[in-house]
């Protein structure tokens, strides 16, 4: 019926010149008949989620801290040691500090004391944590920036041949022990620890912690307050200022202890 309506309207438009386009039949619909399904469209599939990093393997240290009293534990010192031991209870940290001791003298007893004990203690690593006692000493005992740089050049280099790991730690700030500190002595501290920094570059340390701006705030040549001891001197941490510089040993040097 369509068809022939189609036809009609086409046959009167002949005359008076009017075009129809004819629509072509569309498909009957068979009832009963299943429907024709479109195919789903391709989807890419989603990329592959990245591996997760590798953990890092961990391992167990034996280490030598050598140092002066805020490294030597029978005056009060040493409390970032313990703090360490606390972070990797599986490891050990030995204390070879003494109070007093100039970089000359902790030569000394690396090579008196410290590298005998090294093969029955398992050492296999070494903190070098000294400076400042030389760094006011400049003119009572000619201990120059020159001279304390040959004694930490010659402790680094006697403890790398024999295969410890060397770590090397800046002098803290003291410029409030004000009984000694001068604005030459801060200049030559500031050196100095340029100079401890520098050294990782040069091959002579494995690692270089910078504690001297982790253990001031304000005044950058004072310790901060909130790390003094009780009675506070300038020059010695207290028990939160051992806890910072346990926290920034643990970091930057076994941060992969056990």
């Amino acid at each position: 019926m369509r068809r022939l309506l189609s036809l009609s309207i086409a046959l009167l438009c002949v005359g008076s010149g009017c075009r129809v386009r004819e629509e072509p039949p569309r498909p009957i619909e068979t009832p009963g008949a299943p429907a024709k399904v479109r195919a789903p469209e391709s989807v890419a599939e989603p990329p592959e989620a990245p591996a997760p990093p590798a953990e890092l393997p961990r391992r167990i240290y034996r280490v030598a801290a050598l140092g002066d009293s805020i490294t030597d534990e029978r005056v009060g010192g040493g409390r970032y040691l313990a703090y360490l031991r606390q972070a990797c209870p599986k490891s050990s940290f030995y204390d070879f500090g003494k109070g007093g001791d100039m970089t000359n003298q902790m030569l000394v007893r690396l090579e008196r004391d410290l590298l005998p004990a090294r093969e029955r203690l398992g050492l296999d690593t070494l903190i070098v944590f000294g400076g400042v006692n030389d760094l006011y000493s400049n003119i009572t005992a000619s201990r120059t920036n020159d001279r304390i740089e040959q004694s930490l050049l010659a402790i680094y280099e006697k403890a790398r041949s024999t295969g410890l790991r060397t770590v090397g730690v800046t002098v803290l700030p003291w410029g409030g022990f004000a009984r000694y500190f001068t604005a030459e002595r801060g200049e030559n501290t500031r050196a100095l620890n340029a100079f401890i920094l520098g050294q990782v570059s040069r091959g002579t340390l494995d690692v270089a912690v910078d504690a001297y701006p982790r253990l001031s705030c304000g005044e950058p040549e004072k310790l901060c307050p909130d790390f003094e001891m009780r009675r506070p001197d300038g020059l010695h941490p207290g028990p939160k200022g051992h806890e910072v510089l346990g926290a920034l040993l643990h970091e930057q040097a076994f941060f992969d202890c056990l």
